[in-house]
């Protein structure tokens, strides 16, 4: 089935995702695994996860992740502004939605953003008409 998410920034889902990709592949070292994947729920929502087989943040730091401008620890070797999570936090927020993230480290990260039914548009999969 395909979609499209509507709201007050539908260019800021893009940034958000993009910003979760681009921590999955900085904090994952060579080797590792980086995936992607969309779930349109029965009920009209949408769930947009990111996963790795990174570096993991302890689950009692994970408030502090999501914070503008903090780094955490773990992290202090690999180059960042501590803007990511936040930034896609916000982002989601603005489109009404949540964003879940679980974490181990040695095992990895998974951060789910999730729309509720009324940000997402769903499209037929018939071809449109032309209008004649």
């Amino acid at each position: 089935r395909s979609f499209h998410v509507t709201g007050v920034q539908t260019c800021a889902l893009p940034i958000s995702v993009l910003n979760l990709l681009s921590n999955a592949v900085k904090y994952t070292p060579e080797g590792g695994h980086v995936a992607i994947d969309a779930t349109l729920n029965e009920d009209g929502s949408l769930a947009i996860r990111v996963s790795d087989t990174g570096i993991g943040i302890r689950p009692e730091d994970i408030p502090q992740a999501l914070l503008p401008f903090e780094r955490l620890k773990a992290a202090e070797q690999i180059e960042g502004t501590g803007l990511g999570l936040p930034l896609a936090k916000m982002l989601t927020e603005l489109h009404d939605g949540t964003l879940e993230l679980t974490s181990l480290p040695g095992r990895g990260t998974r951060v789910t953003v999730h729309l509720p039914a009324h940000r997402v548009l769903q499209v037929s999969e018939a071809p449109v008409a032309a209008a004649g």
